[in-house]
């Protein structure tokens, strides 16, 4: 199996997602979302959800700090998917979402 990483980073101009999208290209592929450190300090994240129409994606796995989220990805058929993952402030009820894409292209 492999991994590929997002980087969520939280800064003057809300959240940024580093790389923005992503194209999978191998079966069962991690997709790992996890929050710089800076933004870890006053962030956890608490899920996601998807458009995910075709069974692509398992269920989410967070850390026990809430630092990162692991998505099985089995990619076997052909989809663009917009993952929505979930941020909570550790100190107040500030929610944010941000949208990475994942594009399937199944080997």
């Amino acid at each position: 199996m492999s991994n590929v990483f997002f980087t969520l980073t939280k800064g003057p101009e809300g959240l940024a997602s580093q790389p923005e999208a992503a194209t999978i290209v191998k079966a069962n592929t991690y997709l790992v979302f996890q929050l710089d450190a800076a933004t870890a300090l006053n962030y956890m994240i608490t899920g996601y959800y998807s458009n995910d129409s075709k069974a692509q994606l398992g269920n989410g796995k967070i850390s026990e700090d809430g630092s990162s989220i692991s998505i099985l990805d089995v990619n076997n058929q052909p989809e663009t998917i917009n993952i929505n993952v979930d941020l909570q402030n550790r100190t107040s009820t500030e929610k944010l979402t941000i949208d990475p894409i994942v594009v399937n292209d199944p080997p």
